[in-house]
């Protein structure tokens, strides 16, 4: 991709301020240079805010162009007539014609230039957190009219009919339907399929990758049946993937998205859910069970291993609690089998349920050869053992196979206190690490600056002195690629927040502090910060370390 084109509607300062915030980012990348960057989104950021002043919203259309040997970023502004001459500062051209605003800088090319404009159309059209939940009201708004519609029309079934089938519609639009998923990756094969009893129900699934390595996995069922249950999916599933695009651990996103059920929640509703993240590197496989079916695994070698351990109760039934997680390792080979009880509690004429112990023996008696094969052949069973009866309850299935990452990750984990004195053992540790592996010693002294600065970063400040407590510090190293993870149960602290120093100013005009993670942010290329439940996870990477 050579361009792009987005177009932005900004209707509150939080949307002002995600704006600024992705723009930064892309001049960033499209500029190498962070501090240029801050002034062009804060110029931008000033001259949104003014404007909106004076209207409730505001759209404005981003272009990100390579013309002859330069890369043009433009922003135009709708309904705009604003004369700002500090603008005149941060941009080459400032056009103001036909009650529109035109807004051009122009960044000279780079070899990787095409690269980060890609980068770039990814961190523009990424969701907010407010869009997102724009979202969410906007399908609940769609679900919701269906019902009204139902309602004024109950007399009439053929339309009561095209109603629930429109309902069925959106609500199978939010589930990922397209097969094969994710055909450009040899790690994995995920298939899912969900049969509603009714035209629309309350079963779930999802699956989606938090980023090049981290892949999530959902698979849920909502008490209830008909368009009350889909409603509530809704707002579930969606809830789940927007906080899993910031957290990877399963216990804390739970957490977060019961809390939020569980507010108002008149109508006593629940909703039973298993959410697991793969590390399709590793094979490490963290998974949270809230009140939901245990989830099987076929080992590559036929072994069934059944994931029977509950974190916590049901979700959206009492705020305030507190869910926990699981770790186990997945081999190449190995398959994850989880659904929902339309399988196990289906029932034949005789009243005789499927059970756990038919699935399980299911499961074990076929080699699938794939997961499609393995999810299609077990709902067709089940459908079998159903006998032609109406179906009892929607039926869910999704299947993994982990086929493993071709490249091998070696791993060192240092475990300190949090005292000072012993940053130096962190960076002893690494160094033999780094010899061991043969990591050049100019990218050896580089990592060191980067561990000094951020651990005792954390030591300082996310500690109250009385306090003593470990740092679990992880370095993962995989082909050319190092990644560094803190991880610590300190007061929440963000070490990458303080804004970076402006070094075009004189030494006396700076503001104190903020150089060292200035430093940090230049040596690494990928920076993040998570809080998750009772912990600080810094996660940093650097690529091309040889």
């Amino acid at each position: 991709m050579t361009n792009c084109n987005i177009h932005t509607n900004l209707e509150s300062q939080d949307d002002v301020y995600n704006f600024r915030t992705k723009i930064y980012e892309v001049v960033n990348r499209i500029s190498n240079r962070e501090i240029y960057a801050s002034r062009i989104s804060s110029a931008l950021s000033s001259f949104i805010a003014n404007a909106m002043k004076k209207k409730e919203s505001c759209t404005v259309e981003t272009d990100l162009n390579i013309i002859k040997d330069q890369v043009q970023l433009r922003f135009l502004f709708h309904g705009i007539m604003e004369q700002l001459p500090f603008l005149d500062m941060f941009f080459d051209q400032v056009k103001h014609e036909n009650n529109q605003c035109s807004l051009f800088k122009y960044f000279p090319l780079f070899a990787d230039i095409e690269n980060q404009i890609e980068q770039a159309h990814s961190i523009l059209t990424q969701k907010s957190k407010e869009e997102l939940a724009r979202e969410i009201r906007a399908k609940n708004a769609e679900l919701q009219q269906s019902i009204e519609d139902l309602k004024k029309t109950n007399t009439e079934k053929s339309r009561m009919e095209n109603e629930l089938n429109v309902a069925q519609s959106i609500q199978l639009s939010m589930l990922p339907l397209e097969f094969p998923a994710f055909s450009h990756r040899s790690d994995i094969d995920v298939y899912a399929n969900l049969i509603p009893a009714r035209e629309v129900g309350g079963d779930f699934y999802d699956f989606f990758f938090l980023d090049e390595v981290y892949m999530g996995l959902v698979v849920g069922d909502v008490s209830g049946k008909g368009v009350p249950a889909a409603l509530m999916m809704a707002v579930c599933k969606t809830l789940l993937k927007s906080r899993a695009s910031t957290d990877r651990s399963t216990a804390s996103i739970l957490t977060h998205v019961n809390n939020e059920m569980a507010k108002d929640n008149k109508n006593y509703m629940f909703v039973t859910v298993f959410m697991a993240v793969l590390n399709t590197r590793t094979g490490e496989l963290i998974f949270t069970n809230a009140g939901h079916n245990p989830t099987f695994i076929k080992k590559h070698n036929g072994e069934i291993v059944k994931l029977t351990t509950l974190h916590g109760p049901v979700i959206a039934a009492m705020e305030g609690i507190t869910y926990g997680e699981t770790k186990v390792q997945i081999d190449p080979g190995d398959t994850i089998f989880a659904y929902t009880d339309g399988i196990t509690e289906a029932h034949n004429p005789e009243g005789e349920l499927f059970s756990d112990s038919r699935l399980n023996n299911l499961i074990m008696a076929k080699d699938y050869k794939d997961a499609e094969d393995m999810v299609k052949s077990i709902i067709k069973e089940t459908k079998a053992f159903e006998g032609g009866q109406e179906q009892f309850d929607d039926i869910t299935a999704l299947c993994l196979q982990y086929k493993g990452s071709d490249m091998m990750i070696e791993k060192k984990e240092i475990l300190i206190l949090n005292d000072l004195e012993q940053v130096q053992t962190v960076i002893e540790e690494f160094e033999l690490f780094a010899e061991e592996h043969q990591v050049p010693f100019p990218m050896v002294m580089k990592i060191n600056i980067v561990l000094d600065e951020i651990v005792s970063n954390i030591i300082k400040y996310g500690f109250p002195e009385e306090n003593k407590d470990n740092l679990e510090i992880v370095i993962e190293l995989q082909g050319k690629k190092m990644r560094l993870i803190i991880q610590d149960r300190g007061i929440p602290f963000n070490p990458f927040q303080k804004t970076p120093p402006d070094l075009s100013k004189p030494l006396e005009e700076r503001e104190i502090g903020g150089l060292g993670i200035h430093l940090v942010r230049q040596l690494m290329d990928e920076y993040e910060y998570n809080r998750q439940i009772d912990r600080n996870v810094v996660v940093m990477t650097k690529y091309a370390i040889f």
